[in-house]
């Protein structure tokens, strides 16, 4: 998994206070783009700022 730990701990963060998916069920990878897709629908990207944006689904 080539994931930024600030992205893969947002995506935990928020996946517990929403209740929707617990860890051990949550899978994510990074695509071509260098946007992280997980199993759940959500996806993050992390612009040359270095300013992490998720679009969460619920």
């Amino acid at each position: 998994m080539n994931m930024n730990i600030k992205e893969f701990t947002l995506i935990i963060l928020t996946l517990s206070v929403t209740g929707s998916v617990t860890a051990a069920d949550l899978s994510c990878r990074k695509d071509s783009f260098g946007t992280t897709r997980c199993n759940d629908g959500t996806t993050c990207h992390t612009d040359s700022f270095g300013t992490t944006r998720c679009n969460f689904k619920r």
